[in-house]
């Protein structure tokens, strides 16, 4: 006998979207299911930025521990074990799921494990891994069924020492020799980890520069920064094809050399999951994508989308707000997502964050559009870190000081992009930053420093 089970709302989906939109219609004291197949968390938490950045931690230490030479103190890495470090990053992971799964306790919300898919615009069938099935009836339901890498049609990418970012964690050994397709943010934090770890990393991307859509000045500047830690940056070439022999990869690249490695990784993007679910009639589609409002409402009133099945932005932090709105939204609520301060943030060493426009997009959009920078090397802390290459950018309108977009190019940079997007999000002008008082010496400074630069009061340069 099939199982029925009625709530408020239920949410498909259990990834940093899906488990805040259920926590968000709980705590409005409605009665919600979270669907999930596999761990709560999604890739964010299990295979993507929780783990990596625990990659990222331990490289920065190696990195830094090499530093000392300068002071005569050796540190010993010829026994560096890979699969313990790999290890660890699994177990922080794991971790952070356990407490996902304590919080949806916390709220009283029901997890049900298993594929979950539309009967109708008020049911939800769950099928679980054991075949066994029920049926959930609730007033709304949320989608939050997130996305899987994109695979290109490369002839041998079918070789078992070629994966994507979601299986890169299964692979406990350190390559000599790593080759990676595409210059997003998941092939550049990807190439950083093992280069800090020793690896030869060679990153390709078809497109003219690295990070695509983002500001070509600064992503130009990174792209030198991290050739000259020994990443080899291949751009405006695409992988023709892959062949494999006993001990190596060969990348065949159209109008460059052949790239050879022990392992690759395909890092080209992800591509919403919309497919099987049960979305047909029920909700509209643009390129695999759920079309929603600002509300996350589709065509059907009752029926939500959120995070990286609707492919505004494939970020944790963006699908979170996008919960938070949906599930108050689902319970009869009325609020809206705001797009216009949305940081993105690369985990490279250093950092790069990029908030609002890039000079590009804002000499296009906007006239009088200015741009001021001011370089890491001229900030105290940056020289005690002995970490001065980098810097910030700002791009705002000439007659009012409004901030247009931001980047910056430092340690912590995703962590100092917070005061810009609060700056943005209040729509406030350089004048403004520059009359913050900011404490010293910190990275910090240099957001204030750049702001008096553009208006043309430079301190320290």
């Amino acid at each position: 006998m099939m199982k029925r089970v009625h709530a408020d709302v239920t949410v498909i989906g259990g990834g940093p979207g899906g488990y805040v939109a259920a926590i968000r219609a709980s705590q409005l004291e409605a009665e919600v299911v979270l669907v999930e197949k596999d761990k709560l968390g999604g890739t964010c938490i299990n295979k993507g930025c929780i783990p990596t950045k625990a990659l990222i931690k331990t490289g920065e230490a190696i990195s830094e521990s090499k530093q000392l030479k300068a002071y005569d103190i050796r540190v010993d890495l010829s026994k560096l074990d890979f699969a313990k470090i790999m290890k660890e990053a699994n177990s922080i992971a794991a971790e952070v799921c356990k407490h996902v799964e304590a919080l949806m306790k916390r709220n009283d919300i029901m997890v049900i494990k298993g594929i979950g898919k539309l009967v109708d615009h008020r049911t939800v069938e769950v099928e679980g891994d054991k075949g066994d099935r029920k049926v959930i009836e609730s007033s709304a339901i949320i989608v939050a069924t997130g996305s899987s890498p994109l695979i290109p049609p490369i002839p041998g990418l079918d070789d078992r020492r070629i994966f994507t970012s979601d299986d890169m964690f299964n692979y406990y050994e350190r390559p000599e020799r790593v080759a990676v397709i595409g210059a997003g943010a998941v092939g550049l934090e990807w190439g950083s980890i093992w280069n800090s770890f020793g690896s030869n990393v060679t990153i390709i991307e078809m497109m003219p520069q690295i990070l695509p859509r983002e500001d070509e000045e600064m992503v130009n500047y990174l792209k030198e920064i991290l050739e000259e830690k020994g990443i080899s940056i291949i751009t405006g070439s695409r992988v023709n094809r892959i062949t494999s022999a006993k001990d190596e990869l060969t990348l065949h690249l159209e109008g460059e050399k052949d790239v050879k490695g022990d392992v690759a990784l395909v890092a080209v993007g992800r591509i919403p999951n919309s497919k099987e679910i049960g979305l047909d009639g029920l909700v509209d589609l643009d390129n695999g994508r759920i079309v929603v409002d600002n509300h996350m409402r589709t065509k059907t009133e009752n029926i939500y989308a959120i995070g990286d099945v609707v492919g505004r932005y494939m970020l944790a932090h963006v699908a979170i707000q996008e919960g938070l709105v949906a599930g108050e939204n689902a319970v009869g609520g009325d609020v809206a997502v705001r797009y216009e301060a949305v940081p993105r943030c690369v985990y490279t060493d250093p950092e790069a964050a990029f908030l609002g426009l890039s000079e590009k997009e804002a000499r296009r959009q906007t006239e009088n559009v200015e741009t001021s920078f001011y370089p890491l090397r001229a900030n105290g802390r940056a020289m005690t870190m002995n970490k001065i290459k980098g810097g910030i950018k700002l791009i705002y309108e000439k007659k009012f000081g409004e901030l247009l977009g931001a980047q910056i190019i430092a340690p912590q940079a995703s962590e100092l992009i917070g005061e810009l997007c609060v700056a943005m999000q209040a729509q406030a002008t350089l004048e403004d930053i520059a009359n913050t008082v900011h404490a010293h010496p910190t990275l910090s400074e240099i957001i204030r420093e750049n702001a008096l630069r553009g208006l043309g009061r430079d301190l320290h340069i």
